[in-house]
């Protein structure tokens, strides 16, 4: 798929042409579909970009002579997770899980659309998000005039997307789903286009989604460690039974048992990455003395904040996250309005300084558009 797009490249893009040309074409149970481009691979297999081409052939009858044809175009397409051997849980979780969040919260989780299972493999049909990940808004931005001095992102984005993520992570929680892989290449852009005219997005920063902001933030991706603790006792803990590395939380790296750790050791390895541009590893967190819950002292980072960043605001979400169960005196998780918390301090902050005269947020994420995704942010 990766050798028949760059043969594509200067071709149009639209969906017969493609059909025509450089796609391969595959067939699901009673679904078509023409395989464009590889997005990425790990252990478990890899996820492609498709057109659905009998979505694709209804929107050609409906909308022949409508001029739309680059949108029909985009919304033909999904991404295809081919898994070996095959995976029933992702698709499973993922239901229960919009089935069950409000709407603010589901439209930051990758939404699926159908599973085909084979006895030595599955193809799980998932929404296509083509705006990259946060990861790679670290590695560009540079590039992308979004930095500042001696950091890697701007703090107003680093910021915007924690908060997105806390607010995505608070859904999950209280309604007892545990991530279990939050990375920050599991993390999704979801920069959509504002409906209405150019002032419809409002300039001003709005945490409740109004003004357009709503269509701004982050997808949440990847949920085949996912857990629906609602389905075991309450008490229930979990031991990971996978290889582990750094990013992984303490209680997965010593073999100790967990719950909610691994969310919020996750969270903070992402807003680590994008605050100083690497990622988080054992040099990086120190621990105190003993002290607090079972004699165990508190975990810090050992890299300072810059002067000029929210470091009083930093380091309270960074002690709750990397100190989950020291919140409350039992050590009981998840810890979901000691972080709603932090957030709402968070917002108000953005609110405060989202038009500041050197760099205001939604100058900041035009600039994504532009120098990173190509479009209009």
């Amino acid at each position: 798929a990766k050798k028949k797009t760059r043969r594509a490249s200067g071709n149009s893009t639209s969906s017969k042409q493609l059909q025509d040309s450089e796609t391969l074409d595959i067939r699901l149970h009673n679904r078509h579909f023409s395989v464009v481009d590889k997005l990425g691979e790990g252990g478990f297999g890899a996820v492609f970009e498709a057109i659905d081409l009998d979505l694709a052939s209804k929107h050609n009858s409906d909308d022949e002579d409508s001029g739309e044809d680059e949108d029909a175009d985009e919304a033909n397409r999904v991404a295809l997770k081919v898994v070996r051997p095959r995976n029933l849980w992702e698709f499973h979780i993922l239901r229960r899980i919009h089935a069950t969040l409000p709407t603010t919260v589901r439209r930051s989780i990758v939404t699926p659309q159908a599973l085909y299972a084979f006895r030595d493999e599955s193809f799980l049909v998932l929404e296509l998000r083509k705006q990259g990940t946060l990861l790679d808004i670290v590695n560009r931005a540079p590039a992308a005039g979004i930095t500042q001095v001696g950091g890697c992102m701007d703090e107003l984005l680093v910021m915007f997307f924690a908060v997105e993520l806390l607010r995505a992570l608070d859904g999950l929680h209280r309604a007892g789903f545990i991530h279990g892989d939050v990375k920050i290449d599991n993390c999704l852009l979801r920069l959509e286009d504002v409906p209405g005219p150019a002032s419809a997005w409002a300039a001003a920063y709005d945490p409740a989604g109004a003004g357009g902001w709503a269509c701004k933030g982050v997808t949440l991706i990847d949920f085949g460690r996912a857990l629906d603790t609602r389905l075991w006792p309450p008490a229930q803990r979990f031991v990971a039974d996978w290889p582990v590395d750094a990013r992984d939380c303490p209680e997965m790296r010593d073999g100790r048992p967990w719950t909610f750790e691994p969310d919020y050791f996750g969270l903070a390895g992402v807003v680590f990455c994008m605050l100083y541009g690497r990622y988080i590893d054992a040099a990086a967190v120190a621990r105190g003395p003993p002290g607090g819950v079972d004699g165990e002292g508190r975990y810090r980072l050992a890299t300072p904040f810059k002067r000029y960043w929210q470091g009083e605001l930093w380091t309270r979400l960074f002690d709750v996250l990397l100190n989950p169960t020291l919140v409350r005196p039992d050590g009981s998780l998840p810890v979901t309005d000691e972080l709603a918390a932090v957030r709402g301090e968070m917002e108000a902050w953005l609110q405060a300084n989202c038009n500041r005269a050197s760099n205001s947020l939604k100058g900041l994420l035009k600039k994504i558009g532009l120098a990173i995704l190509g479009g209009k942010g």
